[in-house]
């Protein structure tokens, strides 16, 4: 056999199995074709899902910020003989609803803080602060953060009259009979506040489909309120 002929012989087997393994690979690519894009369209669909619920939180805990800006500009312009004890209990009511169910953890815990405050420096009367101012100043933060939520800032620092009322309060606390008072009320209405904590991780926990909850979650729907 000449080198021609070996040549020739060998060309026509490469291409013969350079042919077969072309048609092979289309017959696989055919296959394949639809399972890939089954798999990219669910992809989409699911970024889509995912992006469509991102702005319906998003939407829903503007709302629910919006109407708690009312109820805290409700608190801090209330007057009257009985304004004090309304606020109280206002502030009771709306960090028990709404201050409870935000999904922003700092500002949950800032807002909760302020109307915890509310309800508790009203004892400390003997101090260089009046009731009235206090559930004023701490309304006030509470707003003050809300409104940063809502523009996307970060929350502020607490202001000097906050802090000093704050001060004034502990300074109460070490010795006083009205320290005692603070305590007890404080050592009463604390607890409320945790299970409010309690309640809105359960809450969370709901609102995820069962088979995307993570053990954590199935840990918070199992803890007792």
């Amino acid at each position: 056999m000449t080198g021609t002929s070996q040549f020739c012989i060998t060309t026509w087997y490469r291409t013969r199995r350079g042919l077969a393994s072309l048609g092979q690979h289309q017959r696989m690519t055919t296959w394949l074709m639809p399972f890939v894009t089954a798999l990219i369209g669910y992809g989409v669909h699911w970024a889509q899902t995912a992006l469509a619920r991102r702005h319906k939180r998003k939407d829903a805990d503007e709302e629910r910020i919006g109407g708690l800006l009312i109820k805290l500009a409700e608190i801090k312009d209330l007057e009257g003989d009985d304004a004090d004890r309304a606020g109280r209990d206002l502030a009771a009511k709306v960090a028990a609803t709404d201050a409870g169910l935000l999904r922003d953890k700092k500002l949950r815990q800032r807002v909760n803080e302020a109307l915890f405050m509310i309800q508790a420096l009203w004892i400390t009367t003997g101090g260089n602060f009046r009731p009235g101012a206090i559930r004023a100043t701490w309304a006030s933060d509470a707003i003050r953060c809300c409104q940063a939520a809502l523009r996307g800032d970060r929350l502020p620092r607490l202001d000097g009259l906050a802090a000093r009322q704050l001060f004034d309060a502990c300074s109460t606390t070490i010795s006083t009979p009205d320290g005692h008072a603070v305590n007890a009320y404080l050592d009463a209405i604390s607890p409320e506040y945790e299970r409010q904590e309690r309640r809105f991780l359960r809450w969370q926990a709901q609102l995820v489909p069962w088979w995307r909850r993570s053990p954590r979650l199935w840990g918070r729907l199992r803890r007792p309120e």
